[in-house]
């Protein structure tokens, strides 16, 4: 691989990288486009990488040079558009209008519980109040 074939190839992965996490409008799809691009495994900077094994000796620093710009410019995209897709209203999940709502909890109170703030209540007509606390203290 020649040099030009070499940055003809990152041209078109920084203009396709670039187009890819602008158009990506939801988290997900950044994420594809992340994966797609800047994946460890199978993304395009990845094969750019490997691509570096073909270029001759004397043109590698101006072949790597060229690849570092591209792979800062992508990640540097990528963290942009990260921070535009959260902040985006439409990412914010809205509530389910459609959905049946919830049923009214169905239920008394306890009888002893009843009977407790009934016993309650006389003493507080009679001018007790009502202390909170340990039952019990010990020395």
């Amino acid at each position: 691989m020649t040099l030009q074939e070499y940055l003809a190839q990152a041209n078109a992965i920084d203009r396709d990288g670039l187009a890819a996490f602008t158009n990506a409008a939801t988290a997900d799809a950044l994420e594809a486009a992340r994966i797609a691009l800047l994946g460890d495994r199978q993304g395009r900077i990845k094969a750019l990488q490997e691509g570096l094994r073909a270029i001759p000796p004397g043109d590698k620093p101006a072949a790597g040079k060229r690849f570092n710009e591209v792979r800062t410019r992508l990640a540097a995209a990528h963290h942009a558009r990260v921070g535009a897709v959260a902040a985006h209203p439409a990412a914010v999940m809205a509530d389910d209008l459609s959905l049946p709502p919830r049923r009214r909890w169905r239920g008394a109170k306890h009888p002893v519980t009843r009977v407790v703030e009934e016993i309650e209540g006389i003493f507080r007509e009679l001018g007790f109040t009502i202390a909170q606390g340990p039952e019990a203290e010990n020395e």
